[in-house]
């Protein structure tokens, strides 16, 4: 007896989605029209004020000393 292969659905619509299937950063995949408007639990703005934290470090000068 052979096992079947679970087909992937969108997880808004349970459309059955194929090799098209779009993944979002929460996790789940979504066909074409649930892509952009899905309930989607991920934290974009916080991600990308990691990476923009990581990459721009705060650079800070030394105090000059007078003589």
């Amino acid at each position: 007896m052979k096992k079947r292969k679970r087909s992937v659905r969108c997880a808004a619509c349970r459309k059955k989605l194929g090799p098209v299937a779009i993944a979002c950063r929460c996790g789940k995949k979504y066909c074409a029209k649930h892509r952009i408007k899905h309930d989607c639990k991920y934290d974009y703005k916080a991600r990308q004020k990691e990476r923009l934290a990581k990459a721009n470090p705060l650079i800070e000068f030394n105090k000059i000393t007078k003589i």
